[in-house]
């Protein structure tokens, strides 16, 4: 498959308003830009390219999308509580592109036994515990819902909903590991606690509700 066919089907999929595309390319032809654009791409980089020159790229498509995103839930749902940038969501997209170690450290994003690791400047292997809590937590009803709310109205209420459990996680000293779709995984005991059962017990009830 093509790059122009990728990008179509991801644009028959996701609006640019949701998945920005920047399409990267050795063909740098007027031709060939004119069509990435007319499939579906919002951005066209030739290569080579300079790797300051694409991130900064990157950075502006999320803001656009992000203010995008901000606006048209002001518009749809016309209440206060939702004026805040859908900061949760699209952090954990960029956590799942990140590959840079700093960039995990600055923001928190790993155990804390770790983190110390990383800048002691250790190796971090694959560890051992004898006993850990994992809380698998699912939305019912997602494909339905999916079907009945306009998709930026989703994105905002998904956004919302694991904003909230992220920092259930920080209070209660649990770590939200992994969110596919419509399952939210959590782990306590990750740093040895030996109360990580009554941990994650404490931690259902609130995220219930």
């Amino acid at each position: 498959m093509s790059g122009y066919e990728t990008a179509r089907r991801i644009r028959e999929l996701y609006p640019s308003s949701l998945l920005p595309i920047i399409m990267v390319s050795a063909k740098a032809e007027e031709e060939d830009i004119v069509e990435g654009l007319k499939c579906g791409a919002d951005d066209y980089v030739s290569k080579p390219f300079k790797r300051a020159e694409l991130a900064a790229r990157i950075r502006a498509h999320i803001r656009a999308r992000d203010a995008f995103a901000e606006q048209q839930a002001r518009a749809r749902l016309g209440s206060a509580r939702w004026l805040a940038p859908p900061a949760g969501l699209w952090a954990i997209l960029h956590r799942m592109q990140a590959a840079d170690q700093q960039w995990l450290l600055q923001h928190n994003l790993l155990p804390r036994n770790v983190q110390r690791k990383l800048r002691n400047g250790e190796t971090v292997v694959a560890e051992h515990h004898g006993a850990v809590t994992v809380l698998w937590a699912e939305v019912v009803g997602l494909p339905r819902l999916a079907a009945e709310v306009p998709p930026l109205e989703l994105v905002v209420m998904l956004n919302s909903l694991y904003t909230s459990w992220d920092e259930l996680c920080e209070e209660e000293g649990a770590l939200g590991v992994d969110f596919s779709g419509s399952t939210y995984v959590a782990v306590s005991g990750h740093d040895d606690n030996p109360q990580h059962m009554e941990l994650i017990l404490r931690y259902v009830p609130p995220s219930v509700e």
